[in-house]
């Protein structure tokens, strides 16, 4: 798991490729037990590109540059 970080994170799953203009999952499995999450943030090439903040009134923000990222989140 290069580039993880993170006591929770049990596994991550990043598809090894996706073309352009498609789509592809980013999944993070993570074991909470009896924590609260405070944030989870992707980065791609040291940018952050989504940010999840929980206490946050606006729930998930796409951060990144949208000419490479379109973020749906389910």
């Amino acid at each position: 798991m290069l580039g993880v970080s993170g006591s929770l994170l049990q596994a991550l799953e990043v598809p090894q490729y996706a073309f352009v203009s498609g789509t592809a999952t980013l999944r993070c499995v993570y074991d909470m037990s009896d924590t609260k999450l405070y944030s989870l943030k992707w980065y791609h090439n040291n940018t952050e590109f989504y940010r999840y903040v929980p206490t946050e009134r606006n729930g998930p923000v796409n951060i990144g540059p949208t000419d490479i990222f379109l973020l749906h989140v389910s």
